[in-house]
C-alpha cells in the first residue's frame, strides 16, 4: 500500500470526527485543520470548524449552488432551515444531496467502498489523494449504532433512517454540509 502525505492521514482523522475541508479553504488552512485532527480534543475542532463554515456559510452555499445548479433549489432549501435553526431538516438535506452527487455510493461500510472508489476512477481518471477521505469507513458512514467507536454524532444511517434522534444541532448540520461541499468540490 503507498504511503498517504501527511495532510491526507490528517484529513482522514478529520473525517472520524465528522469533518471535511471545501476547496474554498486555503492550502494553510486545510494543514491547520488537518495537523490538529490527532492532536486537538474533538469539541475544539468542532468549536473551530463549526466557526469557519458559520463565518464562509453563505460562500460556501453559493459555490454548492453554482457546482450544481440542478441542486440549487434543494441547497437554497437546506440553506434556509439552517438558518432557521432547522437543523433537522438542513442535516438531513445536505447528507441526501451529498450522497445523490455521489450515486448512492458514498455511504457504505468500509468493505464496499469498491463501487464508489470505481465511480470517482472512471470520471477522473484517477483517485486522487484527497479523495481516499471518504475511501474508508468513517463516522458518517458507520452503520448504526456501531458509529459509538467514533467521536463524531452524526451518522447517515442513524439520521435517514430514523434510529439517531439527537443530530438536530447546529454542529450536525455544519458537519453535513461540509461533506456536501467536500464531495461537491473535489468529485
Amino acid at each position: 500500500m503507498k504511503s498517504r502525505p501527511e495532510y491526507v492521514i490528517g484529513l482522514k482523522e478529520l473525517s472520524k470526527l465528522g469533518w471535511y475541508v471545501t476547496s474554498l479553504m486555503s492550502a494553510a488552512e486545510i494543514a491547520y485543520y488537518s495537523r490538529r485532527s490527532n492532536t486537538k480534543s474533538p469539541r475544539y475542532l468542532d468549536k473551530q470548524l463549526a466557526k469557519y463554515y458559520s463565518t464562509h456559510f453563505e460562500e460556501v452555499i453559493f459555490s454548492l449552488m453554482r457546482e450544481n445548479p440542478d441542486r440549487s433549489n434543494i441547497i437554497l432549501e437546506a440553506s434556509k432551515a439552517h438558518k432557521s435553526r432547522m437543523y433537522y431538516c438542513s442535516t438531513c438535506l445536505f447528507l441526501t444531496q451529498a450522497d445523490s452527487i455521489c450515486k448512492g455510493e458514498l455511504y457504505k461500510t468500509a468493505k464496499s467502498k469498491k463501487r464508489l472508489r470505481d465511480l470517482l476512477h472512471k470520471e477522473k481518471q484517477k483517485v486522487d489523494q484527497i479523495l481516499t477521505v471518504i475511501m474508508e469507513e468513517s463516522s458518517i458512514d458507520a452503520y448504526f449504532p456501531t458509529n459509538s467507536q467514533y467521536p463524531s454524532s452524526l451518522n447517515r444511517h442513524g439520521v435517514l433512517h430514523g434510529y439517531s434522534l439527537d443530530y438536530g444541532t447546529k454542529v450536525n448540520s455544519l458537519k453535513a454540509l461540509s461533506l456536501l461541499a467536500f464531495v461537491s468540490n473535489f468529485k
